[in-house]
Protein backbone atom coordinates (compact mmCIF):
# COMPACT_ATOMS: atom_id res chain seq x y z
CA UNK A 1 0.00 0.00 0.00
CA UNK A 2 1.63 3.24 -1.09
CA UNK A 3 1.79 6.29 1.18
CA UNK A 4 -0.87 8.93 0.63
CA UNK A 5 0.48 12.33 -0.38
CA UNK A 6 -1.30 15.45 0.82
CA UNK A 7 -1.81 17.77 -2.11
CA UNK A 8 -3.75 20.55 -0.41
CA UNK A 9 -3.43 21.99 3.11
CA UNK A 10 -6.00 20.80 5.63
CA UNK A 11 -7.49 22.89 8.45
CA UNK A 12 -5.20 23.43 11.46
CA UNK A 13 -7.31 21.11 13.60
CA UNK A 14 -10.16 19.97 11.41
CA UNK A 15 -12.83 17.45 12.29
CA UNK A 16 -13.96 14.80 9.85
CA UNK A 17 -17.14 12.93 10.62
CA UNK A 18 -18.17 9.62 9.22
CA UNK A 19 -16.59 6.20 9.38
CA UNK A 20 -14.51 4.76 6.58
CA UNK A 21 -12.78 1.72 8.02
CA UNK A 22 -10.42 -0.78 6.52
CA UNK A 23 -7.73 -2.94 8.15
CA UNK A 24 -5.35 -5.38 6.62
CA UNK A 25 -2.82 -7.90 7.78
CA UNK A 26 -0.97 -9.04 4.70
CA UNK A 27 2.05 -11.27 4.23
CA UNK A 28 3.99 -12.25 1.16
CA UNK A 29 7.31 -13.73 0.17
CA UNK A 30 10.71 -12.32 1.18
CA UNK A 31 10.80 -8.53 1.18
CA UNK A 32 13.84 -6.29 1.00
CA UNK A 33 14.53 -3.41 3.35
CA UNK A 34 15.26 -1.20 0.36
CA UNK A 35 11.81 -1.88 -1.09
CA UNK A 36 10.21 -1.19 2.30
CA UNK A 37 12.11 2.10 2.60
CA UNK A 38 10.90 3.13 -0.83
CA UNK A 39 7.31 2.51 0.31
CA UNK A 40 7.73 4.59 3.47
CA UNK A 41 8.43 1.88 6.06
CA UNK A 42 10.75 2.51 9.02
CA UNK A 43 12.61 -0.11 11.06
CA UNK A 44 11.58 -0.30 14.74
CA UNK A 45 14.20 -2.93 15.66
CA UNK A 46 17.90 -2.35 14.98
CA UNK A 47 18.78 -6.06 14.73
CA UNK A 48 21.43 -5.81 17.47
CA UNK A 49 19.88 -4.50 20.69
CA UNK A 50 16.49 -4.15 22.36
CA UNK A 51 16.67 -0.35 22.22
CA UNK A 52 13.10 0.95 22.20
CA UNK A 53 11.75 -2.35 23.53
CA UNK A 54 11.04 -3.35 27.13
CA UNK A 55 10.73 -6.91 28.41
CA UNK A 56 11.90 -9.36 31.05
CA UNK A 57 15.65 -9.90 30.38
CA UNK A 58 15.30 -13.45 31.73
CA UNK A 59 13.16 -14.31 28.72
CA UNK A 60 13.91 -11.76 25.97
CA UNK A 61 17.24 -11.22 24.20
CA UNK A 62 18.62 -10.66 20.70
CA UNK A 63 19.88 -13.72 18.81
CA UNK A 64 20.56 -14.21 15.10
CA UNK A 65 19.58 -10.60 14.44
CA UNK A 66 16.10 -11.26 15.88
CA UNK A 67 14.13 -10.42 19.02
CA UNK A 68 14.17 -13.81 20.75
CA UNK A 69 11.90 -15.12 23.49
CA UNK A 70 12.64 -18.32 25.39
CA UNK A 71 10.66 -20.26 27.98
CA UNK A 72 11.36 -23.59 29.71
CA UNK A 73 9.24 -25.87 31.87
CA UNK A 74 12.24 -26.20 34.19
CA UNK A 75 11.59 -22.57 35.21
CA UNK A 76 7.91 -22.16 34.37
CA UNK A 77 6.32 -18.76 33.84
CA UNK A 78 3.20 -18.06 35.91
CA UNK A 79 1.53 -16.27 33.00
CA UNK A 80 2.10 -15.31 29.38
CA UNK A 81 5.05 -12.93 29.03
CA UNK A 82 5.49 -10.05 26.58
CA UNK A 83 8.07 -7.64 25.27
CA UNK A 84 6.63 -4.18 24.51
CA UNK A 85 7.66 -1.54 21.97
CA UNK A 86 7.90 1.62 24.09
CA UNK A 87 8.55 4.30 21.47
CA UNK A 88 4.89 4.79 20.54
CA UNK A 89 1.37 3.38 20.26
CA UNK A 90 -0.28 1.95 17.14
CA UNK A 91 -3.42 3.38 15.55
CA UNK A 92 -3.71 3.00 11.75
CA UNK A 93 -0.59 1.25 10.49
CA UNK A 94 1.07 -1.40 8.39
CA UNK A 95 3.62 -3.64 10.10
CA UNK A 96 5.80 -6.15 8.27
CA UNK A 97 7.30 -8.88 10.45
CA UNK A 98 9.14 -12.16 9.96
CA UNK A 99 8.71 -14.81 12.64
CA UNK A 100 10.07 -18.27 13.42
CA UNK A 101 8.79 -20.50 16.23
CA UNK A 102 10.06 -23.71 17.84
CA UNK A 103 7.47 -25.16 20.24
CA UNK A 104 4.69 -23.46 22.14
CA UNK A 105 2.52 -20.49 21.19
CA UNK A 106 3.14 -16.82 20.46
CA UNK A 107 1.62 -13.84 18.70
CA UNK A 108 1.85 -10.19 17.72
CA UNK A 109 -0.18 -7.86 19.94
CA UNK A 110 -1.41 -4.63 18.38
CA UNK A 111 -3.59 -1.79 19.73
CA UNK A 112 -3.15 -3.57 23.05
CA UNK A 113 -3.09 -2.49 26.70
CA UNK A 114 -1.60 -3.08 30.15
CA UNK A 115 -3.25 -2.90 33.59
CA UNK A 116 -0.41 -2.28 36.08
CA UNK A 117 -2.75 -2.09 39.06
CA UNK A 118 -4.30 -5.49 38.29
CA UNK A 119 -1.81 -7.54 36.26
CA UNK A 120 1.84 -8.52 36.85
CA UNK A 121 4.57 -6.73 34.93
CA UNK A 122 5.07 -7.81 31.30
CA UNK A 123 1.40 -8.83 30.90
CA UNK A 124 -0.56 -7.45 27.94
CA UNK A 125 -4.11 -7.75 26.60
CA UNK A 126 -5.71 -6.83 23.27
CA UNK A 127 -5.82 -7.84 19.60
CA UNK A 128 -3.38 -10.63 18.73
CA UNK A 129 -2.26 -12.06 15.41
CA UNK A 130 -1.74 -15.62 16.64
CA UNK A 131 1.24 -17.88 15.97
CA UNK A 132 1.85 -21.41 17.26
CA UNK A 133 4.28 -24.24 16.50
CA UNK A 134 1.55 -26.76 15.65
CA UNK A 135 -0.25 -24.24 13.40
CA UNK A 136 -3.54 -24.97 15.14
CA UNK A 137 -4.05 -21.28 15.90
CA UNK A 138 -1.63 -19.59 13.50
CA UNK A 139 -3.35 -16.80 11.56
CA UNK A 140 -6.42 -16.40 13.76
CA UNK A 141 -7.40 -13.17 15.50
CA UNK A 142 -7.31 -13.79 19.23
CA UNK A 143 -8.32 -11.37 21.97
CA UNK A 144 -5.67 -11.81 24.68
CA UNK A 145 -7.49 -11.17 28.00
CA UNK A 146 -9.97 -9.51 25.65
CA UNK A 147 -13.05 -11.45 24.46
CA UNK A 148 -11.20 -14.65 23.39
CA UNK A 149 -11.14 -15.97 19.81
CA UNK A 150 -12.49 -13.28 17.47
CA UNK A 151 -12.02 -15.23 14.22
CA UNK A 152 -10.84 -18.71 13.35
CA UNK A 153 -8.58 -19.28 10.37
CA UNK A 154 -10.60 -19.10 7.17
CA UNK A 155 -13.43 -17.05 8.67
CA UNK A 156 -14.79 -13.60 7.99
CA UNK A 157 -16.45 -12.30 11.18
CA UNK A 158 -18.21 -9.25 12.58
CA UNK A 159 -18.03 -8.58 16.33
CA UNK A 160 -21.25 -7.10 17.70
CA UNK A 161 -22.19 -5.20 20.83
CA UNK A 162 -22.64 -8.53 22.62
CA UNK A 163 -18.81 -8.84 22.37
CA UNK A 164 -19.13 -12.05 20.32
CA UNK A 165 -18.04 -12.69 16.70
CA UNK A 166 -20.57 -13.74 14.08
CA UNK A 167 -19.34 -15.62 11.01
CA UNK A 168 -20.56 -13.74 7.93
CA UNK A 169 -18.42 -15.39 5.25
CA UNK A 170 -15.28 -17.32 4.39
CA UNK A 171 -11.82 -16.38 3.15
CA UNK A 172 -10.75 -19.99 2.69
CA UNK A 173 -10.64 -23.43 4.27
CA UNK A 174 -8.84 -23.42 7.62
CA UNK A 175 -6.99 -26.67 7.05
CA UNK A 176 -6.04 -25.91 3.46
CA UNK A 177 -4.59 -22.55 4.51
CA UNK A 178 -1.95 -24.40 6.53
CA UNK A 179 -0.17 -25.09 3.25
CA UNK A 180 1.04 -21.47 3.32
CA UNK A 181 3.08 -21.99 6.50
CA UNK A 182 6.76 -22.92 6.66
CA UNK A 183 7.15 -24.89 9.92
CA UNK A 184 10.43 -24.21 11.72
CA UNK A 185 11.41 -21.59 9.12
CA UNK A 186 10.85 -17.86 8.69
CA UNK A 187 7.32 -16.75 7.82
CA UNK A 188 6.10 -13.31 6.75
CA UNK A 189 3.33 -11.27 8.33
CA UNK A 190 2.27 -7.91 6.96
CA UNK A 191 -0.07 -6.18 9.42
CA UNK A 192 -2.13 -3.23 8.28
CA UNK A 193 -4.93 -1.69 10.37
CA UNK A 194 -7.44 0.94 9.29
CA UNK A 195 -10.30 1.80 11.57
CA UNK A 196 -11.87 -1.34 13.01
CA UNK A 197 -11.49 -3.77 10.11
CA UNK A 198 -8.68 -6.35 10.26
CA UNK A 199 -7.32 -8.92 7.82
CA UNK A 200 -4.55 -11.42 8.63
CA UNK A 201 -2.37 -12.82 5.87
CA UNK A 202 0.67 -15.06 6.20
CA UNK A 203 3.05 -15.67 3.32
CA UNK A 204 0.57 -14.13 0.92
CA UNK A 205 -2.55 -16.07 1.98
CA UNK A 206 -5.54 -14.46 3.73
CA UNK A 207 -6.10 -16.19 7.07
CA UNK A 208 -9.10 -14.29 8.45
CA UNK A 209 -10.97 -11.02 8.24
CA UNK A 210 -12.67 -9.20 11.11
CA UNK A 211 -14.79 -6.07 11.49
CA UNK A 212 -15.12 -4.92 15.11
CA UNK A 213 -18.48 -3.21 15.69
CA UNK A 214 -18.38 -3.72 19.46
CA UNK A 215 -18.82 -0.07 20.51
CA UNK A 216 -17.91 -0.71 24.15
CA UNK A 217 -14.82 -2.88 23.70
CA UNK A 218 -13.17 -2.12 20.36
CA UNK A 219 -9.87 -0.25 20.45
CA UNK A 220 -8.71 2.62 18.22
CA UNK A 221 -5.11 2.57 19.44
CA UNK A 222 -2.70 0.88 21.82
CA UNK A 223 0.68 -0.75 22.30
CA UNK A 224 2.62 -3.21 20.14
CA UNK A 225 4.00 -6.29 21.91
CA UNK A 226 5.32 -9.79 21.20
CA UNK A 227 4.18 -12.84 23.16
CA UNK A 228 5.95 -15.72 24.90
CA UNK A 229 3.31 -18.22 26.02
CA UNK A 230 3.43 -20.01 29.35
CA UNK A 231 3.25 -23.80 29.66
CA UNK A 232 5.80 -25.16 27.17
CA UNK A 233 9.46 -25.35 26.25
CA UNK A 234 9.64 -22.89 23.40
CA UNK A 235 11.64 -20.37 21.41
CA UNK A 236 10.16 -17.66 19.20
CA UNK A 237 11.99 -15.08 17.08
CA UNK A 238 10.93 -11.90 15.27
CA UNK A 239 13.03 -9.93 12.83
CA UNK A 240 12.74 -7.21 10.18
CA UNK A 241 10.01 -5.34 12.05
CA UNK A 242 9.13 -2.40 9.80
CA UNK A 243 6.32 0.05 10.44
CA UNK A 244 4.39 2.55 8.33
CA UNK A 245 1.65 4.83 9.65
CA UNK A 246 -1.47 5.15 7.52
CA UNK A 247 -3.70 8.23 7.21
CA UNK A 248 -6.80 7.92 9.35
CA UNK A 249 -9.84 7.66 7.12
CA UNK A 250 -12.43 8.11 9.86
CA UNK A 251 -11.16 11.33 11.45
CA UNK A 252 -8.22 13.52 12.36
CA UNK A 253 -5.21 12.62 14.50
CA UNK A 254 -3.77 15.01 17.10
CA UNK A 255 -0.27 14.21 18.40
CA UNK A 256 0.55 15.69 21.83
CA UNK A 257 4.24 16.12 22.69
CA UNK A 258 4.89 16.57 26.42
CA UNK A 259 8.22 18.02 27.49
CA UNK A 260 10.41 16.50 30.24
CA UNK A 261 9.72 17.12 33.92
CA UNK A 262 10.73 20.62 35.04
CA UNK A 263 10.06 23.26 37.72
CA UNK A 264 8.54 22.22 41.03
CA UNK A 265 5.93 19.64 41.91
CA UNK A 266 2.58 20.54 40.37
CA UNK A 267 4.10 23.19 38.10
CA UNK A 268 4.51 22.76 34.35
CA UNK A 269 2.82 19.35 34.44
CA UNK A 270 3.54 18.70 30.77
CA UNK A 271 2.69 15.00 30.64
CA UNK A 272 -0.34 15.16 32.94
CA UNK A 273 -1.69 18.18 31.07
CA UNK A 274 -1.34 16.44 27.71
CA UNK A 275 -3.00 13.28 29.03
CA UNK A 276 -5.98 15.28 30.29
CA UNK A 277 -6.38 17.20 27.05
CA UNK A 278 -6.02 14.06 24.92
CA UNK A 279 -8.60 12.23 27.04
CA UNK A 280 -11.00 15.17 26.74
CA UNK A 281 -10.71 15.03 22.95
CA UNK A 282 -11.02 11.25 22.70
CA UNK A 283 -14.01 11.11 25.05
CA UNK A 284 -15.94 14.09 23.73
CA UNK A 285 -15.01 15.05 20.16
CA UNK A 286 -16.22 12.68 17.43
CA UNK A 287 -13.83 12.32 14.53
CA UNK A 288 -10.70 13.05 16.56
CA UNK A 289 -8.08 10.60 17.86
CA UNK A 290 -5.41 11.99 20.20
CA UNK A 291 -2.20 10.31 21.34
CA UNK A 292 0.55 11.46 23.73
CA UNK A 293 4.35 11.22 23.66
CA UNK A 294 6.19 12.09 26.87
CA UNK A 295 9.63 13.44 27.87
CA UNK A 296 10.36 15.57 24.83
CA UNK A 297 10.71 14.96 21.12
CA UNK A 298 9.45 11.44 20.27
CA UNK A 299 11.93 8.64 19.68
CA UNK A 300 9.27 6.98 17.50
CA UNK A 301 10.46 7.56 13.92
CA UNK A 302 6.82 7.40 12.71
CA UNK A 303 5.33 9.71 15.36
CA UNK A 304 4.07 12.40 12.97
CA UNK A 305 3.65 10.39 9.78
CA UNK A 306 -0.15 10.38 9.93
CA UNK A 307 -0.64 13.45 12.15
CA UNK A 308 -3.15 16.16 11.26
CA UNK A 309 -2.13 18.42 14.14
CA UNK A 310 0.71 18.62 16.70
CA UNK A 311 0.26 20.07 20.20
CA UNK A 312 3.42 20.91 22.16
CA UNK A 313 3.41 21.51 25.92
CA UNK A 314 6.98 21.93 27.16
CA UNK A 315 9.66 24.30 28.38
CA UNK A 316 10.94 26.86 25.88
CA UNK A 317 13.85 29.21 25.32
CA UNK A 318 17.19 27.60 24.55
CA UNK A 319 15.93 24.23 25.81
CA UNK A 320 12.90 24.11 23.53
CA UNK A 321 12.54 20.49 22.28
CA UNK A 322 11.75 21.64 18.74
CA UNK A 323 14.99 23.60 18.19
CA UNK A 324 16.80 20.54 16.81
CA UNK A 325 13.80 19.52 14.70
CA UNK A 326 12.75 22.73 12.94
CA UNK A 327 13.17 21.11 9.52
CA UNK A 328 10.84 18.24 10.49
CA UNK A 329 8.14 20.61 11.76
CA UNK A 330 8.51 22.88 8.76
CA UNK A 331 7.88 19.96 6.41
CA UNK A 332 4.80 18.99 8.41
CA UNK A 333 3.47 22.56 8.47
CA UNK A 334 3.97 23.00 4.73
CA UNK A 335 1.97 19.81 4.13
CA UNK A 336 -0.96 21.22 6.10
CA UNK A 337 -0.34 19.74 9.56
CA UNK A 338 -1.43 22.17 12.29
CA UNK A 339 0.66 23.24 15.30
CA UNK A 340 -0.45 24.49 18.73
CA UNK A 341 2.05 25.52 21.43
CA UNK A 342 0.96 25.77 25.06
CA UNK A 343 2.42 28.21 27.63
CA UNK A 344 6.26 28.13 27.76
CA UNK A 345 6.37 26.20 24.47
CA UNK A 346 5.67 29.47 22.59
CA UNK A 347 9.09 30.85 23.61
CA UNK A 348 11.95 30.33 21.16
CA UNK A 349 15.09 32.35 20.38
CA UNK A 350 15.04 35.09 17.76
CA UNK A 351 16.33 33.99 14.36
CA UNK A 352 15.59 30.74 12.56
CA UNK A 353 13.33 29.40 15.31
CA UNK A 354 11.43 32.66 15.74
CA UNK A 355 10.99 33.09 12.00
CA UNK A 356 9.69 29.52 11.77
CA UNK A 357 7.12 30.15 14.49
CA UNK A 358 5.95 33.29 12.69
CA UNK A 359 5.27 31.16 9.61
CA UNK A 360 3.67 28.31 11.48
CA UNK A 361 1.47 29.94 14.15
CA UNK A 362 1.77 33.67 13.46
CA UNK A 363 3.71 34.70 16.56
CA UNK A 364 5.95 33.72 19.47
CA UNK A 365 7.40 34.84 22.80
CA UNK A 366 10.82 36.29 22.01
CA UNK A 367 13.45 36.02 24.75
CA UNK A 368 14.59 39.48 26.02
CA UNK A 369 11.76 41.16 24.06
CA UNK A 370 8.51 39.74 25.37
CA UNK A 371 7.55 39.92 29.05
CA UNK A 372 5.80 37.53 31.44
CA UNK A 373 4.49 39.13 34.64
CA UNK A 374 2.46 37.35 37.32
CA UNK A 375 -1.03 38.79 37.57
CA UNK A 376 -4.45 37.87 38.96
CA UNK A 377 -7.02 39.06 36.41
CA UNK A 378 -10.76 38.90 36.98
CA UNK A 379 -12.40 38.02 33.67
CA UNK A 380 -16.14 38.75 33.60
CA UNK A 381 -16.93 39.29 29.89
CA UNK A 382 -15.64 37.69 26.72
CA UNK A 383 -15.86 38.68 23.05
CA UNK A 384 -18.50 37.14 20.81
CA UNK A 385 -16.04 34.88 19.03
CA UNK A 386 -15.74 31.10 18.52
CA UNK A 387 -12.48 31.05 20.50
CA UNK A 388 -14.41 32.16 23.62
CA UNK A 389 -17.31 29.74 23.22
CA UNK A 390 -18.05 28.00 26.50
CA UNK A 391 -15.63 30.12 28.56
CA UNK A 392 -17.13 31.23 31.87
CA UNK A 393 -16.04 34.10 34.15
CA UNK A 394 -12.91 33.25 36.13
CA UNK A 395 -10.04 34.71 38.14
CA UNK A 396 -6.66 33.02 38.47
CA UNK A 397 -3.13 33.92 39.54
CA UNK A 398 -0.84 32.90 36.70
CA UNK A 399 2.04 33.90 34.45
CA UNK A 400 0.74 35.90 31.48
CA UNK A 401 2.66 36.63 28.26
CA UNK A 402 2.77 40.12 26.75
CA UNK A 403 4.64 42.05 24.04
CA UNK A 404 4.72 39.04 21.76
CA UNK A 405 6.30 38.99 18.32
CA UNK A 406 3.67 38.74 15.60
CA UNK A 407 3.94 38.30 11.86
CA UNK A 408 3.05 40.87 9.23
CA UNK A 409 -0.55 41.80 8.44
CA UNK A 410 -1.71 41.30 12.01
CA UNK A 411 -3.69 44.52 12.45
CA UNK A 412 -6.02 44.20 15.43
CA UNK A 413 -4.02 41.42 17.09
CA UNK A 414 -3.10 42.17 20.71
Amino acid sequence: MSAMKKTTPIPRIGLLSGLVLTALLIADGPSSAAADDAEGFVSIFDGRTLAGWEGDPEHWTVEDGAITGKATLARPMKTNNFIVWRQGDLDDFELRVEYRIDGGNSGIQYRSFEKPAEWPKWVVGGYQADVDATDKYTGILYGERYRGILSQRGEKTVIGDDHKPEVVGRVGDGDELKAAFRPGDWNHYRIVAHGYHFIHEINGRVMCEVTDEDQAERRRGGILALQLHAGADMKVQFRNLRLKRLPMQDGKKVVFVAGPVSHGYGEHEHYAGCLLLAKALNDNVPGVYATVYRDGWPADPTAFDNADAVVLFSDGGGGHPMLKHLEVMDKLARSGVGLACLHYAVEVPKGEAGDSFLRWIGGYFETFWSVNPWWTPDFKKFPDHPIARGVRPFSIEDEWYYHMRFGKDTAGVT
